[in-house]
């Protein structure tokens, strides 16, 4: 993750960098997920992009991204304190992120 990379001066930029760019690819995604499907229904060509933005996803990380576990070893060799939080956190939210459609599709009126 970009937070193992820069270092305890520069966390909270990057921190806050990766919220935004988080976020700020997200919200696009929606608008347009909720144009097609209020323009095209609900038919398979949906799924399809979706399975194609994923997998553009993993290729682009597994090109362009580079292994930060070596920094994050000696930050917390450094530092004293362990790295498994930020995995508990991100665990935490992808959880609730993948939990809230499904609840509300199958509580919807």
């Amino acid at each position: 993750m970009k937070i193992d990379v820069v270092g305890p001066v520069r966390r909270g930029l990057a921190m806050g960098l990766n919220e935004f760019a988080g976020y700020g690819a997200l919200s696009p995604a929606a608008l347009a997920s909720g144009y097609l499907a209020a323009t095209y229904a609900l038919r398979r060509s949906g799924s399809s992009w979706g399975i194609i933005f994923v997998l553009a996803g993993l290729v682009l990380s597994l090109l362009f991204m580079r292994e930060s576990r070596g920094h994050a070893r000696h930050e917390a060799q450094v530092v004293g304190l362990g790295y498994g939080a930020g995995i508990v956190n991100n665990l935490e939210r992808r959880t609730g992120l993948g939990t809230v459609p499904a609840v509300l599709r199958v509580h919807r009126p």
